[in-house]
């Protein structure tokens, strides 16, 4: 499958643009199932190697969930006229299935529907987020990662670490259920939103 030439204004935005702009933009996107929503918060806490480059313990990095009825396609640019066509991947990218972004459209579709994620770290992003969807962030650490517990054992419990780790395994698995659950929770209202303004 491959769409007819797209501009950016064809896509969801969740930054520079208008709240108009997005829930138009959402339409023909299925609302998920729970069981899709929790199975892609579980999967966008290990999408990439966070507890590398997040903060352990300060809450400055959020995510937000958000549907998006291209998410699971693969953009290809045509530079000279401005357009994206996309279409379906149709095996496993170079990352391998794990990757959120590389495994076949079908078995994203079937996993986790039509969502999408950004994540916010820099101040300068949060400032460009749509003002409507700031609600639906949910503040994230390090620690979402199920292998911050083994990456803080290896170095931030280390004596005069700078990110030293004193909360213990069960404090961090404790930790991480409850981002995982919050990110959950704001994801479904966010769906919940989309719904109610599409009514």
């Amino acid at each position: 499958m491959t769409t007819t030439g797209l501009r950016k204004s064809d896509f969801v935005h969740v930054f520079d643009g208008s709240i108009d702009d997005f829930l138009r933009n959402v339409k023909g996107a299925e609302f998920p199932s729970d069981e899709q929503i929790k199975a892609f918060a579980e999967h966008v806490s290990q999408a990439h190697s966070w507890y590398k480059h997040w903060e352990p313990a300060k809450q400055k990095t959020s995510l937000l969930i958000y549907l998006d009825p291209h998410a699971g396609l693969v953009f290809e640019k045509d530079e000279k006229e401005e357009l994206w066509y996309l279409r379906e991947r149709t095996r496993h990218g170079k990352f391998g299935c794990h990757h959120y972004n590389e495994e076949p459209t079908p078995v994203y579709r079937e996993r986790f529907g039509f969502l999408n994620f950004a994540e916010l770290t820099k101040p300068e992003r949060h400032a460009t987020l749509i003002p409507e969807l700031r609600e639906f962030l949910t503040p994230v650490t390090a620690a979402l990662h199920p292998n911050y517990e083994d990456w803080a054992d290896r170095t931030y419990r280390k004596p005069n670490e700078f990110h030293h780790e004193t909360r213990t395994p069960d404090e961090l698995k404790k930790l991480r259920e409850e981002q995982l659950e919050s990110l959950v929770k704001n994801t479904v209202r966010l769906i919940e939103f989309v719904k109610n303004s599409s009514a």
